[in-house]
């Protein structure tokens, strides 16, 4: 490049939310936007227009207009395109932006969370994944995707939740106040519920999780149940990552809420993360197109 870009945009889209960072070239920050999903597993388009209403806001926020979209040097992080065809599908999509660089979610993070050193992450948001970058190679644990994957996770909290309710209200498991409040959302009618969720998209799913643990912090037996299960679930693939990498991070809408349940000997060992996704991802276009290093 013969002159230094005027601006670095970074998008973070997960399965519930989608964030925007926009930064000058020296790196301050101008302006933050936020919007809705934005994993094109649930449909390209949509994801593209959380992308542009989280943009829009930023650049709001700056007191910039549409008209300077041309000179926004992109960096996204998107849930989903680990997967080929997704990824593929992304990139031939057209964006308004001077250049657009596109990686999963997960790396965005993982590059945040370390200052772009070697280092591995556990998302606990919507889904569920250990991510790793290690002398240049990226290496993955689980997050195959909701409904076959993810254990731990949002969206795998919301729907055994689900399974317990529609349980109980057929007598085959214990009624419990989580039951009972899931159930009171739909009319106390389990086919209003079940009907309701199988067209539901993961995030309403993870929109459950909340619910699931505050009642396990006041007791319910089936919400705890629940706990139990996710945090097992959260500490084997911690355990596996810290055995690889001297840093790990625990990152995602959940990890906060979630990790005061997980074994305090594997939290322990665990760093905070430096800085979040949206960070990564202008970390990630300044070294893609410009060469500068990720640290």
């Amino acid at each position: 490049m013969n002159s230094q870009p005027r601006y670095y945009l970074g998008i973070d889209g997960g399965g519930s939310h989608c964030r925007a960072r926009l930064e000058s070239s020296d790196g301050v920050l101008l302006g933050y936007g936020h919007s809705g999903p934005a994993n094109p597993r649930l449909g390209f388009a949509e994801a593209v227009q959380s992308i542009m209403d989280a943009t829009a806001q930023a650049l709001k926020q700056a007191e910039l207009g549409s008209e300077v979209l041309g000179e926004l040097y992109t960096g996204m992080g998107l849930a989903g395109v680990n997967l080929p065809e997704i990824a593929d599908a992304m990139h031939r999509r057209s964006y308004p932006f001077a250049h657009t660089e596109i990686v999963s979610d997960a790396h965005i993070a993982c590059l945040g969370a370390h200052g772009g050193e070697d280092g591995a992450i556990l998302i606990v948001g919507t889904g569920s994944i250990g991510w790793a970058m290690k002398d240049g190679v990226i290496s993955t644990v689980g997050g195959y995707g909701f409904a076959v994957s993810d254990e731990g996770s949002g969206s795998w909290l919301g729907l055994e939740a689900l399974r317990l309710t529609l349980q109980a209200s057929s007598g085959l498991a214990d009624t419990t106040p989580l039951c009972q409040e899931i159930l009171a959302g739909f009319n106390n009618n389990p086919e209003l519920l079940s009907q309701h969720f199988l067209k539901a998209a993961p995030s309403e799913y993870a929109s459950l999780a909340p619910t699931v643990i505050k009642h396990a912090e006041q007791q319910d037996a089936n919400a705890l149940q629940l706990l139990e299960r996710a945090v097992s679930a959260l500490d084997q693939l911690t355990t596996q990552l810290l055995a690889e990498h001297q840093r790990v991070s625990l990152v995602g809408g959940l990890s906060t809420s979630i990790s005061r349940w997980m074994d305090p000997a594997i939290i322990k060992r665990t760093c905070p993360p430096l800085e979040d996704a949206t960070c990564g991802a202008i970390r990630l276009i300044r070294s893609v197109i410009f060469g500068e290093a990720t640290t």
